[in-house]
């Protein structure tokens, strides 16, 4: 039982580097579309996991630490999303009217 809250923990972590390293490459974007349900899930998802990590007060030591590295790696995936469609949104040109 051990294993399972050290293997799935890390597995979560990787999945969330994982995230972090398609971001950067420009291959995933977390906010290609801010107005679907799972964004916002996710944004409430990261609240509790930030919350936890943060002020988690009887929690094990492990576990605010993998939480919080969620936390920070869907924090910077999110951030490098929203710069790159800011920059992309800046560098189009605007319609005309025809």
């Amino acid at each position: 039982m051990r294993v399972l809250h050290v293997v799935v923990p890390l597995l979560f972590v990787v999945l969330a580097a994982v995230a972090l390293v398609a971001a950067v490459r420009g291959r995933f974007s977390i906010v290609h579309d801010m107005s679907r349900p799972y964004f916002w899930l996710l944004v409430v998802q990261w609240l509790f996991l930030a919350g936890d990590a943060a002020l988690g007060e009887n929690r094990p030591a492990f576990e605010r630490a993998w939480k919080g590295a969620i936390a920070v790696l869907l924090a910077a995936s999110f951030g490098i999303g929203l710069w790159r469609r800011r920059r992309a949104q800046a560098a189009s040109p605007p319609p005309t009217d025809a």
